[in-house]
């Protein structure tokens, strides 16, 4: 009898369910890498979609040219301020600045009163304003856009119902710069190519001193005089090409199918694409070199290029997220990287626009080399 029921029990089609369930579940719990990807991932990203992420355009920054320079002029810049739309930002004097603003991406808005803004409004005529709106990104371009003609439309209709048999009108002269069709591909490629690369790159490089080690050739490494950075940079070096390679080929293909324009330098963009590339080797490598196999390091490569999407600029406004997001998204590379690849093929821009974000990534990405090779010889010792 006992016999019988030992076959049946192997027989059955969910017999040694139990055991195996309780021995992954062990695993699970005893897997570092596992409960963070789990947790740890899991709820970082919830957190910055529920608390970072406004799809509500909202502090627009912002230049003012007020050559009125009165009280009906000041109001108006008022108005605009208290829609919680517009965040002035600066006050300039000549119209170069007010454009110059807006290349260097210090402004996303510039705002131009005439002389004669209050005089027309007493004399019950038409005052004009000129709006410049950056049209780089096209979400905030339409919300600008319409923000700006709903509160000129209330300004002129509150003049009319104060005053008398004068009917004054406050008209807004809009001009979108860089973008003047609003065309989701001039929008969209430069956000998603150091996206790709700054994954792909990382992928590539965090799994290289894995690899070696799990199979073997790491130990040989070990053997032989290589000094850790000279390890590191030989490491990299290929990698960097690729993501070069990677660069003029995504570029390209945005140009000639989707006519995506190179308003500035594309020789500057590629020697600024030089840090972004020694930051995201340099993620890498501290990645590889503190992961045990290739699934952790994707693990790892996932969990850190994903709030990229979310906290860099590529998809949602950064001026929009709460104060502790946007700090947080300063240590993104693809932040500054966005702003340089965004700033020359589509605003023109040049080194004096975008050094600070070009400096930037090279000083992580240079920290994080030094940080990953002392780490890799305490390994070796």
């Amino acid at each position: 009898m006992t016999a019988i029921s030992t076959r049946y029990r192997k027989r059955h089609i969910f017999f040694g369910l139990w055991p195996v369930f309780k021995k992954e579940v062990i695993h699970i719990l005893r897997d570092s890498w596992t409960l963070y990807f789990i947790i740890g991932i899991t709820v970082s990203h919830l957190l910055i979609i529920g608390f970072g992420v406004n799809a509500k355009i909202r502090q627009v920054k912002t230049v003012v040219y007020d050559l009125a320079n009165t009280q009906e002029s000041r109001d108006l810049i008022q108005r605009f301020i208290n829609t919680d739309d517009f965040q002035i930002v600066k006050q300039v004097h000549h119209d170069k600045d007010l454009y110059d603003s807006l290349v260097s991406g210090e402004a996303r808005v510039a705002i131009k009163i005439p002389a004669n803004y209050s005089r027309n409004l007493i004399n019950g005529g038409t005052s004009s304003i000129l709006v410049l709106v950056d049209g780089s990104n096209s979400v905030v371009t339409t919300e600008v856009v319409n923000v700006t003609n709903s509160l000129t439309l209330r300004e002129s209709l509150k003049r009319i119902s104060s005053q008398t048999g004068l009917q004054p009108n406050i008209e807004a002269r809009q001009s979108i710069l860089f973008n003047p069709d609003t065309l989701t591909p001039y929008f969209n490629i430069p956000g998603v190519v150091p996206f790709e690369m700054e994954l792909i790159i990382t992928f590539l490089v965090a799994t290289s001193v894995v690899r070696e080690r799990e199979r073997g050739t790491l130990e040989q490494l070990f053997m032989t005089p290589v000094q850790p950075l000279g390890m590191m940079v030989g490491k990299m070096l290929p990698y960097g090409i690729v993501g070069l390679l990677m660069e003029f080929e995504m570029f390209m293909l945005g140009y000639f199918v989707f006519d995506l324009p190179i308003s500035g330098s594309y020789c500057l963009l590629m020697l600024l694409t030089i840090p972004f590339l020694v930051m995201i080797l340099g993620m890498g490598l501290m990645i590889s070199i503190n992961v045990k196999s290739i699934s952790e390091a994707v693990q790892v490569v996932v969990g850190l290029t994903f709030p990229s999407i979310y906290l860099s600029g590529y998809f949602f406004e950064i001026d929009s997220m709460p104060i502790i997001f946007q700090w947080a998204s300063e240590i993104l590379p693809t932040t500054h990287f966005i702003r340089i690849t965004r700033g020359i093929l589509l605003r023109g821009a040049g080194l004096e626009h975008l050094w600070v974000d070009a400096l930037a990534l090279l000083g992580m990405g240079v920290f994080l080399i030094l940080l990953a090779a002392r780490v890799f010889q305490q390994k070796r010792l």
